[in-house]
């Protein structure tokens, strides 16, 4: 499942939106690591204020960074 390959070391990520391997690009397998976090209410969805809950705020801040891409 997608959620098997979500990344767990945040700080090697590019961005929030960087959640799956390679690290350092954002890609398709960002968007599906995301969504499968986002299903299940797993941490690695909650990238948005308020900190504990998985909401459309998470899916807004997902977006943008996936947009801003890695350096």
């Amino acid at each position: 499942s997608p959620a098997e390959y979500l990344v767990t070391n945040p700080a090697a990520n590019c961005n929030p939106a960087d959640l799956a391997a390679p690290l350092g690009v954002v890609d398709l397998a960002d968007v599906d690591a995301f969504i499968a976090a986002f299903l299940i209410g797993g941490p690695a969805a909650d990238i948005a204020a308020p900190a504990g809950v998985v909401d459309l705020a998470d899916v807004d801040a997902f977006i943008a960074a996936f947009l801003a891409g890695c350096p």
